[in-house]
Parts: structure tokens; sequence; C-alpha cells
């Protein structure tokens, strides 16, 4: 992908219709601010999901958790106007976006011995 200091935004096209689940965690944002502009953040991709699906053979852009679902086919809004796109629909275009941990923030989970 691009710079990995700089937030980054792709597309993925999934397609639902064979009943699997996306395999996602997600917890729903609004910024106070920013009423009817929210976003999905992805917690976990889990084992045997679309996502996980879409990750093994697209490895250049593979949805990870941290992650935030900005847009789906074409919806931008709220985080229940998202959720309801993505229960309605049968082939998702999603908009996923990146944003790279700070410098210091890299290293906090790391053992250093």
């Amino acid at each position: 992908m691009a710079n990995p200091e700089r937030p980054v935004r792709f597309r993925v096209r999934l397609q639902t219709s064979d009943r699997k689940k996306l395999g996602l965690d997600t917890t729903a944002l609004l910024p106070p601010a920013q009423r009817g502009k929210g976003a999905l953040w992805i917690s976990c991709v889990s084992a045997g999901g679309l996502v996980a699906a879409w990750n093994a053979e697209h490895r250049q852009r593979q949805i990870r958790g941290g992650d935030y679902i900005i847009e789906v086919n074409g919806t931008r809004g709220s985080p229940d106007e998202l959720y309801t796109a993505i229960a309605k629909a049968t082939t998702l275009d999603l908009t996923i976006l990146r944003i790279p941990l700070a410098a210091g923030d890299a290293d906090s989970d790391q053992d250093v011995s």
C-alpha cells in the first residue's frame, strides 16, 4: 500500500449471497460533532468469514482489526445506516480507512527484553 505513516482508503467488494457471515467484530463510532458521519471500527476479523476469505486472496489489501468501515454501497452516514446497508445487500462495496498508529503507539504492545 501507500506510505505507512499516512491514512489509506481502499475499496473491497464482497458477495454475501452464499449465506456466510462477514466475520467481523465491529463497534459503532459517531463523533459527537459530526452527526450523520459515523464509522464502524473493526476490532477483529474472524476466521472462516467472508472477510478472512477476501484477506487470503488479496494480501495487499487485507482488512485488519483497527481499520474503519466508512462507506457501504455508496452510503455514508450514521453507524445504524451503515449496519442497515450491510444487512440489506448481497453485494457489499466497502470503503475501508486505515489510520496508522503514532510512532510511540506502534511499540506499546511489543515485549522488550
